[in-house]
């Protein structure tokens, strides 16, 4: 009989020297020693049920994960879609060249990395600025461009577990649960000495510690104090500045682009503007190029007395290192470090929220 140690070793158990009385398998917290002096005594081959039953209740696992794993893909005639960063679409047709699909440009592959400018966010915002460079020509008025600073406090500590994390915690809690049971069952009335499970629990580690662990949720948090870096740790937090104006008064750091000081290069634009808003604080900026851009009109009286249709806003992207925000008051009139998802209490204009959302990261 063939037995499958590992995914690479297959050992015959009728052909195995008499001598040979410990078996290395690592799959319990049994000791080594008596667990395998055991087995060798019972037969290598009662690790098949084991192996029977190890798949049984991972199946069982996964079933219940099910309905979390479809919630995040989607079913296609040719094909599943995983609906993840950088998805991919791959086809169930066992030949290649039998893949059969209404789209030309994915015929014939199992594969297709799915393009950014196909999602529908980028797709809305193109179709919305050549909406506007039409309406623009027909007037026969110029952009002003405009160049706009994101400044990226990054996550601080680590973030919660999703609720499907949990449920693959428990999972192969269960599994372990029972493969201890069904060894400690098969190994009944051997002279084995079993080593228990004697793992501390969390809250045994965390009495054991010399120190007091910090709490996720900081002072700032309980304090909604906004311009605090220390709020929202567990989230990518950006920081918005208050114009000195009543509507839409929330924004990223922005200037127009002053050819005398800039060249043509819009990083050094967004660079410029940062340090006039916020001071010299110590950050990097992530590339040349902007991470996005949006195109808007200003209102008739602001066409008429500018001579200009409207603004084009480049984003640029940094990364805060350190540093103390000071503020300039001339232009500003406070400041705020807020997380994606709570740009809806900031930014009042719809496209640039679903804009902003899209491009900027968790």
């Amino acid at each position: 009989m063939l037995l499958l140690l590992k995914p690479d070793i297959v050992y015959n158990a009728q052909d195995r020297p008499d001598n040979l009385k410990i078996f290395r398998l690592k799959c319990c917290n049994f000791g080594y020693r008596s667990l395998f002096t055991a087995m060798h005594e019972k037969g290598i081959t009662a690790l098949l049920p084991f192996i029977s039953l190890n798949l049984q209740v991972m199946l069982g696992g996964l079933r219940k994960l099910a309905p979390v794993l479809s919630a995040k893909s989607s079913a296609s005639k040719n094909g599943l879609f995983l609906a993840a960063r950088g998805g991919r679409q791959l086809t169930t047709s066992a030949n290649d060249n039998d893949a059969s699909s209404t789209d030309e440009n994915t015929k014939g592959y199992r594969k297709k990395i799915l393009r950014k400018h196909d999602r529908e966010i980028i797709q809305r915002t193109r179709a919305n600025n050549e909406k506007h460079e039409m309406k623009a020509k027909a007037l026969g008025l110029e952009w002003r461009t405009v160049c706009a600073t994101v400044l990226h406090r990054y996550p601080m500590i680590t973030p919660a577990n999703e609720p499907w994390e949990d449920d693959m915690v428990d999972l192969e809690d269960k599994m372990t649960e029972k493969q201890q049971d069904w060894l400690a069952e098969q190994l009944g009335g051997s002279n084995a000495d079993f080593v228990g499970n004697e793992n501390p629990t969390f809250d045994e580690i965390v009495a054991a510690m010399p120190f007091e662990p910090a709490s996720r949720t900081s002072q700032a948090d309980i304090d909604h104090d906004t311009r605090s870096t220390q709020r929202k740790m567990d989230k990518s937090a950006f920081l918005l500045v208050k114009r000195n104006r009543g509507e839409h008064a929330w924004q990223f750091p922005q200037g127009k682009l002053n050819e005398a000081k800039d060249g043509d290069s819009g990083r050094n634009a967004a660079e410029r503007i940062i340090d006039r808003a916020v001071g010299k604080v110590n950050r990097y900026f992530i590339s040349n190029a902007p991470i996005g851009h949006l195109c808007y009109a200003y209102p008739p009286d602001i066409q008429e007395q500018r001579g200009q249709y409207g603004a084009k806003v480049y984003f640029w992207r940094c990364q805060l290192i350190t540093g103390t925000i000071k503020l300039e008051t001339r232009l500003y009139k406070d400041y705020a470090w807020v997380a994606r998802d709570e740009l809806g209490e900031f930014v009042e204009d719809e496209e640039t929220k679903a804009f902003l959302s899209a491009v900027l990261p968790h």
